[in-house]
C-alpha cells in the first residue's frame, strides 16, 4: 500500500532510471514536500476494535495539519460553492419550466428539431436570448 500510495505522488521507484533510458521524475522541493499530506497505513480491524485508537488520531493529526494549511477552509469554500452552484441551478431549471413558455417552445419547435431544421442547441439559444431580453417568451 505503502509502495502505491508512493507511485499515485511519482515517488516510487524515482532512483530507478526508465527501461529506455529517459529521465525520471524530479525530486520534490522541500517547501511543496512540507505542505503535502502523506497518509499513513494502518491495520485496522474494526470487528476486533483493533487499531481504531491509532485511526482516530491520525484522522485527528489530519484535520490539524487541513486547518494549519488553510486547506480546510478551502475545502469548505469549495464545497459551499458547488453547492450553492446545484442549488441554484435547480432552481433556475424550476423557475424556467413552471414560469415561462419554454415547454411551449420545445412543443412548438419539435417537429423542426427532429426534421434537423434547427438543433437543441439552437432551441436554447433562442429561449435564453428571449430571457435575456427580460421576456418570458
Amino acid at each position: 500500500i505503502e509502495v502505491t500510495l508512493g507511485i499515485r505522488k511519482g515517488h516510487a521507484f524515482r532512483h530507478v532510471p526508465a527501461h529506455h533510458g529517459g529521465l525520471t521524475a524530479p525530486e520534490p522541493s522541500p517547501s511543496s514536500e512540507a505542505l503535502d499530506w502523506r497518509p499513513p497505513v494502518l491495520g485496522t480491524v474494526a470487528t476486533k476494535h483493533e487499531g481504531i485508537d491509532a485511526l482516530l488520531e491520525q484522522i485527528e493529526i489530519h484535520y490539524d495539519f487541513l486547518q494549519a494549511t488553510g486547506r480546510l477552509i478551502e475545502r469548505r469554500r469549495e464545497r459551499a460553492a458547488g453547492r450553492a452552484r446545484e442549488v441554484l441551478e435547480r432552481a433556475t431549471r424550476q423557475w424556467l419550466w413552471a414560469e415561462t413558455d419554454a415547454e411551449r417552445i420545445v412543443i412548438d419547435r419539435l417537429n423542426d428539431i427532429v426534421a434537423g431544421h434547427v438543433s437543441p442547441y439552437d432551441l436554447a439559444d433562442e429561449v435564453v436570448e428571449g430571457l435575456k431580453q427580460g421576456t418570458r417568451l
